[in-house]
């Protein structure tokens, strides 16, 4: 089930303090005076990057019908790379989408080299078996041939055993103007093309999805945790694929959208910690009462036994006695 964060601005700031420092990367580029810099980020953003915040979308579901080209130069319709069926009957695909474009110069190879590694780092989890991957390309100038480029190089920074699983699992998409924008204000992901410079202005987020394309969690900037990635993609696969550890995991935690992960719940982690010693001392005391009993029936055994022993004893002296006396009738 997918709850609606209580704090959408939070998340907008921070995808904010990220274009503030693109910013202040490009101030630094031109030589702008500190002062001036300073100015830039506390007074306004640059012309280049204002406006795109990221909007907060969560619970809204994208849509489907779109279509795109992928990797080999086929037609794909968006929708046939969602609701994929996952490692447990009945279980669905959850999917991580990242909104790019793949003449990115710097920002989008350093999001995908991020997400690749936190996707590395989900030992027990596989991209096509536990959860789907798209990269999805917003420039119509990239072609098939440059998707299959990154694709490549993604596969190979994986450092998995590829199989035909994984490749399915992993998409890289081109598609007409149209239906990138269509998809990407669905998602809430602003861009804008700069003509001066023939690039675009974007910021930097991976988003996952339910397996029926509903926006589940933004975990935004240039580093995604595996613990908040995992964390996401269990709640998005409604506790469908991972471990009873993570299950555990993803009820101490929530997610924190002025963070852009999740941090702990210092509630559950009590409520957790006060189970837990009931069950300590409930066992404790259990134990208590079984070794007690344990010692009660030793005592009576070994009071039984000692009875037994005593009696046969003065059974065996009485016997002697009488064979000692001599017989009424015998000679001496």
């Amino acid at each position: 089930m997918i709850d609606r964060p209580t704090q959408p601005a939070a998340r907008t700031s921070r995808f904010t303090r990220l274009l503030a420092a693109c910013a202040l990367a490009v101030a630094a580029a031109l030589g702008v005076a500190p002062g001036a810099r300073a100015q830039i980020i506390r007074n306004e953003l640059p012309e280049q990057v204002r406006g795109l915040e990221l909007q907060d979308n969560t619970g809204n579901t994208i849509p489907l019908d779109l279509q795109f080209t992928d990797s080999s130069g086929k037609p794909v319709r968006l929708g046939d790379l969602f609701n994929r069926p996952g490692p447990r009957e009945g279980s669905r695909r959850p999917v991580v989408v990242v909104m790019m474009y793949f003449r990115c110069p710097l920002l989008c190879p350093k999001v995908v080299e991020e997400t690749i590694e936190s996707f590395r780092g989900l030992d027990d989890l596989t991209v096509g078996t536990d959860y789907d991957a798209l990269f999805v390309s917003f420039d119509p100038r990239d072609q098939p041939i440059d998707a299959e480029r990154k694709k490549n190089d993604a596969l190979m920074a994986y450092e998995r055993t590829i199989d035909d699983s994984i490749r399915a699992g992993m998409s890289f998409l081109t598609g007409p103007a149209a239906n990138s924008r269509a998809l990407a204000d669905a998602l809430g992901f602003p861009y804008r093309y700069l003509p001066d410079s023939g690039e675009y202005s974007h910021g930097a987020v991976i988003i996952v999805l339910t397996p029926d394309g509903t926006i589940s969690r933004y975990l935004t900037g240039l580093t995604y945790p595996v613990r908040d990635l995992r964390l996401a993609l269990v709640e998005a696969a409604d506790g469908r694929i991972g471990s009873l550890t993570d299950r555990f995991l993803l009820w101490c935690y929530h997610f924190d959208p002025s963070q852009g992960g999740y941090v702990l719940r210092a509630m559950r982690l009590m409520q957790a910690a006060g189970a837990a010693t009931v069950l300590l001392l409930g066992g404790f005391i259990g134990w208590l009462f079984y070794a007690e009993r344990h010692r009660w029936v030793a005592r009576r055994l070994a009071a039984g036994q000692g009875g037994g022993a005593r009696e046969a004893g003065g059974t065996a002296g009485e016997g002697g006695q009488t064979s000692d006396q001599p017989g009424e009738g015998t000679s001496p």
